[in-house]
């Protein structure tokens, strides 16, 4: 779709986890996904600015944070 913002994320997984959570401005947006190294979602359209982690599920060891604007 025109105009759409999208965010794609990739890491390489460690197998330990096997879920992870993913952090959206400090607010989980995915809960106990597969840890398979990529989560992408699409924002809508306009601008702003959004971080990013990726978590071990349930717990508070987390990746540095990532920043995105548009």
């Amino acid at each position: 779709m025109k105009g759409v913002k999208t965010v794609a994320l990739s890491w390489t997984p460690s197998g330990v986890p096997i879920s992870v959570d993913i952090l959206r401005n400090g607010v989980k947006v995915v809960i106990a996904t597969a840890n398979d190294g990529s989560y992408s979602e699409s924002l809508g359209k306009g601008s702003g600015t959004y971080t990013y982690q990726v978590c071990h599920a349930g717990t508070a060891t987390c990746s540095n944070t990532v920043t995105v604007g548009f």
